[in-house]
């Protein structure tokens, strides 16, 4: 099978289309019911974001709602490790799942 100049780039660049990951992206608030200090995040897939110590988000989210289709994955260590909480839908309040104010890193795909 031969390919041409056009068709070999097409194809090229149909698969750097595939392998580029797409930034995921997850907005937290402070608070229950998306209430206080809030924020929306997004990183490349699988980027893992760490809250420095004293940082106001370092174990204060209450709240958390990911994009679309999304999988976030909290961890209550820096440099995402330690016990974790995946998080697929709107979580209006972590209150009662054990991961409410926990929350010291994070990464989503």
């Amino acid at each position: 099978m031969r390919f041409n100049s056009k068709s070999a780039a097409a194809f090229i660049l149909s698969t750097l289309t595939f392998a580029y990951a797409a930034p995921a992206g997850v907005y937290f608030c402070v608070d229950p019911s998306f209430q206080g200090s809030c924020a929306y995040v997004s990183a490349e897939a699988g980027t893992c974001i760490s809250f420095a110590a004293g940082d106001s988000w370092n174990k204060a989210i209450s709240s958390i709602l990911p994009d679309v289709s999304t999988v976030c994955t909290f961890y209550n260590a820096v440099n995402c490790t330690g016990t974790t909480f995946q998080v697929t839908e709107e979580y209006a309040t972590l209150v009662g799942t054990g991961f409410n104010e926990q929350a010291s890193s994070f990464a989503c795909s």
